[in-house]
């Protein structure tokens, strides 16, 4: 019984107890997580007025023009020949038959590290991500990454179908260093699916008592009885676009060749055991022994 009640008050997208589930458990985590976000206050800088209110009513916000048209350019070149070194670690996953190419920020060298962080430093960036979280992010903070999307034939990409990523308000901040079509597998978002509502508990509810230990898929029946419409974030180069992921999300899948190369942030702090601050993150994809 321990065991359990430190997976119920801990990360775990669903607590392994098919008893208590049938109680209501994971319902009750939602509610409570989502209870404790937004029990803390965080003044809005008066600057982010705008894309902060979009974010807590829509579940997203764009920020068009983040960075001059000339430093998005030093920053994709930048990301792109670092996507392709051979000497600087990567990570891929296969989504599907689409591939995911990643590069941490913890791998880039210094000096071209130095032209990416004017994005991953940027005090707007810093200032929106701790706005949104409710607590100080520090600059760097976060799972900073270069990510290029591949379409490829085959299986259609897993992250296509629209699903909720865990039990409670995380955020992604993405900025695209190339324009976005729909070949391209743009975000699709459905704005308001943020917030709480009887309907979604109910599929919070029927998805833990199925057993599933992964991301809730959502299901037509329940975007349709909410009353959701998609948003799909076809955009030009330079694009900022920040989501609360627990919100409804996916990709449309695209087509070969389509090809898009982001800066990302990804934050997800404990539910429960909430920090003051999150300080700068220092994954690697090198081996442990390099």
């Amino acid at each position: 019984m321990v065991a359990v009640i430190k997976q119920a008050l801990g990360r775990d997208k669903t607590v392994d107890a098919p008893v208590l589930n049938r109680l209501g458990l994971q319902v009750g985590r939602t509610v409570a997580a989502t209870a404790r976000v937004r029990m803390r206050r965080w003044p809005i800088p008066r600057e982010l007025d705008s894309p902060l209110t979009g974010l807590r009513t829509d579940g997203y916000a764009l920020l068009p023009r983040l960075l001059t048209p000339a430093t998005v350019s030093e920053v994709a070149d930048v990301a792109q020949r670092i996507n392709e070194r051979d000497d600087v670690p990567h990570f891929t996953e296969q989504l599907g038959g689409n591939r995911l190419e990643g590069t941490w920020r913890q791998d880039v060298p210094e000096d071209e590290r130095k032209v990416l962080d004017q994005f991953w430093l940027h005090p707007t960036v810093t200032a929106l991500l701790s706005a949104a979280e409710r607590l100080r992010v520090e600059p760097g903070a976060g799972r900073c990454t270069i990510q290029r999307l591949v379409q490829c034939e085959g299986e259609p990409d897993r992250e296509a179908e629209v699903h909720s990523d865990t039990f409670h308000p995380t955020h992604k901040l993405w900025l695209y260093l190339s324009d976005v079509t729909e070949d391209d597998g743009p975000l699709v978002y459905y704005p308001g699916s943020q917030h709480l509502s009887p309907r979604q508990l109910r599929g919070v509810y029927g998805a833990s008592v199925s057993g599933s230990r992964a991301s809730r898929a959502i299901g037509d029946k329940e975007i349709a009885a909410r009353k959701l419409e998609p948003k799909v974030f076809t955009c030009p180069r330079g694009t900022a676009v920040i989501a609360n992921t627990f919100g409804y999300h996916g990709r449309i899948q695209g087509q070969p060749p389509g090809d898009r190369l982001v800066l990302h942030v990804e934050l997800r702090p404990h539910p429960f055991r909430r920090p003051r601050s999150l300080g700068v993150d220092t994954s690697s994809a090198a081996p442990a022994d390099a």
